[in-house]
């Protein structure tokens, strides 16, 4: 990441944000954690973390979500696309992952 421009952490953000909004509108519309929807979504984030940080292992991502629930910088962050998307997040994590 030492070498992205603006374009790359434009594009990157763009790519995080769709993700988290796609795990609000999920849980609004009461889709449950472990639906076929709400497991591609976590493997499009896995892709997301990949692609532009480090190999996300299954492993490394629910470590992920434990942190999304515990950590408050983590849950305030998700959260601004939805009330409840952090804990939401991570409950999918678990069950695509399980």
């Amino acid at each position: 990441t030492a070498a992205y421009g603006k374009a790359d952490w434009a594009r990157v953000n763009a790519e995080t944000q769709r993700v988290f909004e796609g795990f609000a509108k999920l849980r609004a519309d009461g889709t449950a954690p472990d639906s076929p929807e709400a497991r591609s979504l976590v493997r499009s984030w896995q892709v997301v973390i990949t692609r532009n940080f480090y190999d996300c292992t299954d492993e490394i991502l629910l470590g992920l979500a434990a942190m999304y629930e515990a950590d408050e910088r983590f849950q305030k962050s998700i959260d601004k696309a939805g009330e409840g998307t952090a804990a939401f997040m991570a409950a999918a994590i678990r069950a695509c992952i399980r």
